[in-house]
C-alpha cells in the first residue's frame, strides 16, 4: 500500500531465525528470533514461483522454518525478499495500493508498515 521508505533496508533481519509461522484466517505471522515478528496481510512467493495468498501459501512459507536469514533487499514497489540459509527465498509483496500488504515489528514496536 504505501510502498518502502526511501533508503529502507532490512539488514537487520541478517541471522535471525524464522521460529515459527502462525496464521489466521487474513493473515500470515513470521516469528523470528530476537522478537521480530512480520505480519503478512498480501502475497507471498518463495523462489520465482506464484503470488501466493493464503492458505495456499502456507506449504512454501512452512518449508522455511528454522532456518537463519542470510541476505534481504527490497525495492521502491514494497516488494521485501528475505534469502535463507538452505537457498530458498522468500519475497512479500505490496500488490495492491488500496490495502496493507506487511507490517515489522521489533521488540513490540513498529518499524515500518507497507
Amino acid at each position: 500500500m504505501y510502498g518502502l521508505p526511501e533508503g529502507f533496508t532490512a539488514d537487520f533481519l541478517c541471522g535471525r531465525t524464522l521460529d515459527s509461522i502462525c496464521v489466521t484466517l487474513a493473515q500470515l505471522y513470521l516469528h523470528f528470533s530476537g522478537d521480530c515478528l512480520i505480519t503478512v496481510s498480501g502475497e507471498v512467493s518463495v523462489d520465482e514461483g506464484e503470488l501466493l495468498v493464503l492458505p495456499e501459501a502456507i506449504p512454501s512459507v512452512y518449508a522455511l522454518i528454522d532456518q537463519k536469514v542470510v541476505s534481504t533487499s527490497s525495492d521502491a514497489r514494497g516488494t521485501l525478499s528475505l534469502a535463507f540459509e538452505k537457498g530458498a527465498a522468500l519475497h512479500i509483496h505490496d500488490t495492491d495500493q488500496r490495502y496493507e500488504a506487511y507490517c515489522i515489528a521489533m521488540n513490540g514496536k513498529e518499524i515500518v508498515r507497507v
